[in-house]
């Protein structure tokens, strides 16, 4: 029985070892794995680790780690030429690796710039740093005597113009309720302009007829008056710094709302007012009021969410051309992202809600 038993187990394993060769020249002969084969062995033949092709691919990030061809030696080697002052070609491929980017792996880029990855997160810092300073973040646009004095002439008329032109460009929007355009047509553009004027603190005023959008600091100066009183606020806040979040980027996000239940951030008071009584009509006409001035602040202060996504290629247009109304209209202008979701004359008053929607990987710091 021994015997059977040991030419048994030989058999079968003579048949595996024969089912595996054929199996395995079946593969080297199929059509796929021989043009595998052939370009593999022709990069190989043709593409020294030192070319410049494996250098342009490592470049742009198609090497991972464990396939660089430089050794150890020759890695420390171009480190060492690369340690000190930072070229401006050095400069710009790091913008460029940096560029549109929520989240950076500094140990990649550090890899293809050949640089020690503290020397690129300090890099880094520094040029956000003159970023931020470019942007005027930290710098307030107006001392506080100036906020508080009452508007000149000139200021007065800059600040109704503007309003003016704002809501001209509402009155003819078409994506906005029935509702909506039958509230709006009730009164003329002088009519509404005379109407919500006096409700804006006078700090308010003097940022909406600066030459500039409000800075961060700006923002901060503007008081939260918690109150029960009807009126629009403005949300301020600052996204993390986590470990592996772009400082590039840019950190300071807005929202436009009567409401928010968020609980960080700066909140500013743009408008408040009181119903004249309890009355349903009354009650109604001064959210009427409120919620078309949340959308003229929206449009003033650049508060939509600037979004690319195929899915929402239309409110991406309408975000654009809404932005453009803004008296500041230059992207370049404002240091500071929106959060508004859509115009709040999209919706039916009744049925007016306000989803506060946070860009994806973005994290609340308290101002």
């Amino acid at each position: 029985m021994p015997s059977l038993l040991r030419a048994f187990r030989s058999g079968c394993k003579s048949y595996i070892s024969s089912a595996l060769l054929r199996k395995s020249a079946a593969l080297l002969a199929s059509p796929t794995f021989g043009r595998w084969n052939h370009n593999h062995m022709a990069m190989r033949h043709h593409m020294q680790p030192n070319s410049t092709a494996i250098r342009t691919a490592h470049t742009a990030g198609i090497l991972h780690n464990g396939d660089d061809p430089l050794t150890p030696a020759e890695r420390e080697k171009r480190r060492e030429r690369k340690r000190g002052k930072w070229s401006d070609e050095e400069k710009e491929h790091l913008i460029k690796l940096t560029r549109y980017r929520r989240r950076i792996d500094i140990e990649s880029i550090a890899r293809q710039i050949c640089r020690e990855p503290g020397a690129v997160r300090y890099r880094l810092r520094l040029m956000a740093k003159e970023k931020s300073a470019e942007l005027r973040n930290d710098a307030g646009s107006f001392s506080v005597a100036f906020l508080d004095r009452d508007l000149g002439k000139e200021e007065q008329s800059v600040l109704e113009a503007r309003m003016c032109q704002i809501i001209d460009e509402l009155l003819e929007e078409r994506n906005t309720t029935t509702q909506w355009r039958a509230i709006l047509s009730a009164k003329s553009t002088e009519a509404w302009v005379a109407t919500i004027l006096p409700f804006i603190p006078t700090r308010v005023k003097h940022i909406l007829a600066a030459p500039s959008p409000p800075t961060a600091a700006d923002w901060r100066s503007l008081a939260w008056q918690d109150t029960s009183l009807f009126g629009v606020y403005a949300w301020v806040l600052k996204r993390g710094r986590g470990p592996n979040l772009n400082p590039l980027r840019v950190e300071n996000y807005v929202y436009i709302g009567s409401a928010t239940n968020r609980t960080t951030g700066h909140f500013a008071t743009l408008l408040t007012m009181e119903p004249a009584s309890s009355e349903i009509g009354d009650v109604t006409g001064a959210r009427e009021l409120v919620v078309f001035a949340e959308a003229i602040f929206t449009i003033w202060f650049g508060a939509l969410t600037e979004t690319e996504s195929a899915s929402v290629t239309g409110r991406a247009g309408r975000h654009r051309r809404l932005h453009s109304l803004s008296p500041w209209d230059h992207p370049q202008q404002f240091n500071y992202k929106g959060l508004c979701s859509h115009n709040p004359l999209v919706l039916n008053l009744k049925s007016h809600q306000e989803p506060t929607h946070l860009p994806e990987d973005t994290e609340t710091n308290q101002q």
